[in-house]
């Protein structure tokens, strides 16, 4: 069911204009994981290269500071994005009726408000406090912080609405949602830089381009209709995926205290303009593979929800086999020639970056590679095994870099990057278990 005319037509082979003719619409007819995989990586492609080449105007026009107290901004705000709908958003792929989905997109529209509200009064009484922790911040930094609650609820329903679309299979629009975001935050940075306005030009650009992304989606009828919603409706869905914030909840927390917590404590250790040069590398080289292996995992995810028992290891194993010969040598170029080509694109100040770049790609290769079958632990209700693991994987780079403070910075990262490739190939093992396990319907609901 659709909420717009003409909205499940985006879901289907061979009945949009533009879709390639003979051959290609044959293969993509029969082959609709592929069509849907290549839809969303038109919009991503457009959405990663535009920061790319907006990246060296951005280094020209902000200095290494102002880029530190953007990621530090960001990185506060990714403290709570993973939670701001408690991973009720994850829910609404799951029931079987459209109303109940829509109900879910409700009550994590709920919930989302008051997480992006909570987290604006918490920064009014301490922004300055979390800005004096990071040495050679900009002047007022502490004023930017007060927006995390807006970046927070506008993230968070971006995220709720894009589960809806995925469900209803309508992946062109997700992809043009896509490409305008990204261009809405690169004019508005770009525009802003000559003003001489720092860091707050970069804050203001990441939440103009969510903001952007969901007037898009209200014109284009991308929201789903409202449904009647009861207290009795509230407390059933709640109830029925409470699993979402008990086992997934937990998980992603500790995804995010890694993510964010590696940012700031390099903050914390190195300064600002540090931490700039670094959450530049993370940018260039992490953002665009994430927004691919985004992609693949949305669709991927659609996917594992309905593959049988007796089918899910194949499904894994080809899932794995494909993106690792994939990305094997965008990644082998990424570490070849981070190091000479980003310090020129960039500019002299900005050396540091491609060598930080270089020391990622061990990590950033196996995450790629492993992030489509990461969804199947919620599928099989295993949950509980990916928390366990994720607990290792965010303790193990905050403990290399805490250990290594007052050391080469360059080698702790190298530590990192390598420990962490190393838990991801024991994940891709844990993996084959679950979906061996799972097609034996030894997959226990209570885990």
């Amino acid at each position: 069911m659709s909420d717009a005319p003409g909205g499940e037509a985006e879901g289907r082979p061979g009945d949009e204009r533009g879709r390639p003719p003979g051959r290609v619409r044959r293969l993509l007819a029969a082959h609709p994981f592929i069509q849907h995989v290549l839809t969303l990586m038109t919009g991503t492609g457009v959405a990663q290269l535009l920061p790319i080449v907006t990246m060296p105007i951005i280094t020209r026009l902000y200095s290494q500071e102002a880029v530190g107290a953007w990621v530090v901004v960001t990185s506060v705000a990714g403290f709570v994005i993973p939670l701001a709908a408690l991973r009720y958003d994850l829910a609404i792929m799951l029931p079987k009726s459209d109303d109940d989905a829509r109900r879910l997109v409700r009550i994590a529209s709920r919930i989302n408000l008051v997480m992006a509200l909570a987290t604006t009064l918490v920064m009014l009484l301490f922004a300055p406090r979390i800005a004096s922790l990071f040495r050679g911040m900009p002047e007022h930094a502490h004023a930017w912080l007060y927006g995390v609650g807006a970046i927070v609820w506008a993230f968070g329903q971006m995220a709720i609405y894009t589960q809806w679309l995925v469900r209803q299979k309508r992946f062109t629009l997700v992809s043009r949602n896509k490409m305008m975001q990204s261009s809405t935050v690169a004019v508005t940075q770009v525009g802003l830089g000559p003003t001489g306005v720092g860091a707050f030009g970069l804050v203001l650009g990441t939440l103009l381009g969510q903001v952007a992304a969901l007037l898009n989606l209200w014109r284009r009828g991308g929201i789903p209709e409202r449904v009647a919603l009861t207290s009795d409706d509230v407390r059933r869905l709640l109830r029925e995926h409470r699993k979402m914030p008990l086992l997934n909840g937990p998980n992603a927390l500790v995804d995010a205290v890694r993510l964010q917590g590696i940012n700031l404590f390099i903050g914390a250790i190195a300064g600002a303009a540090v931490v700039g040069q670094f959450g530049l590398a993370w940018m260039l080289v992490q953002a665009p593979t994430a927004l691919v292996a985004s992609a693949l995992s949305q669709v991927f995810f659609q996917r594992l929800s309905v593959t049988p028992r007796g089918e899910m290891s194949a499904l894994v194993r080809r899932s794995l086999r494909t993106t690792l010969l994939v990305a094997a040598v965008p990644f082998l170029l990424i570490y070849f020639l981070a190091p000479p080509v980003l310090p020129w694109v960039l500019g002299a100040d900005w050396t540091r970056v491609g060598l930080f770049a270089a020391a990622l790609t061990p990590w950033l290769y196996l995450n790629f590679s492993t992030a489509p079958i990461s969804n199947l632990f919620v599928v099989a209700r295993r949950q509980g095994i990916m928390l366990a693991f994720a607990v290792v994987y965010a303790a193990l780079p905050l403990t290399i870099i805490w250990s290594g403070r007052g050391g080469d910075l360059l080698r702790t990262v190298w530590w990192m990057s390598l420990g962490q490739a190393a838990l991801l190939v024991v994940l891709c093992a844990v993996a084959l278990l679950v979906a061996r396990g799972y097609d034996r319907g030894a997959a226990s609901d209570s885990a």
